[in-house]
């Protein structure tokens, strides 16, 4: 999972203040990336699932300062289907999360969510 944080300067030119997003892989040990605190629950296509078909969207948001999902920011990146694109895109507007911070200031998060869609076997016992 490829994580990243962003937030605008205060004052321009500071260089202590950064406008490009964080990665998870920085040297600035002091991020901290945001943390699910509301799982999302993305509800699976009724005709997709009548038809046995399975698969998978890539989302990419930003997750701002107080731990929310930015709905313009909501991009599908991949998908097999439009109807797993829409039902991941509705579901990831419900989660919530503890927000990325870099020493004690929370700041908004670019982050890559794959989300995957497949239909339980049933076993015989």
């Amino acid at each position: 999972m490829w994580w990243a944080a962003s937030a605008p300067p205060t004052r321009p030119g500071d260089p202590t203040l950064r406008e490009e997003p964080y990665e998870a892989t920085s040297e600035d040990a002091s991020f901290l990336p945001a943390q699910v605190l509301q799982a999302p629950v993305f509800k699976y296509p009724v005709v997709l699932r009548g038809a046995g078909i399975e698969g998978r969207t890539l989302l990419q948001f930003v997750i701002d300062t107080a731990g929310r999902v930015e709905p313009r920011s909501v991009k599908v990146l991949e998908t097999t289907h439009a109807a797993f694109a829409e039902s991941a895109r509705e579901g990831i507007l419900e989660a919530r999360f503890e927000p990325a911070h870099v020493g004690k200031r929370a700041v908004r998060q670019l982050t890559r969510v794959p989300v995957r869609f497949a239909l339980q076997q049933a076993t015989a016992g």
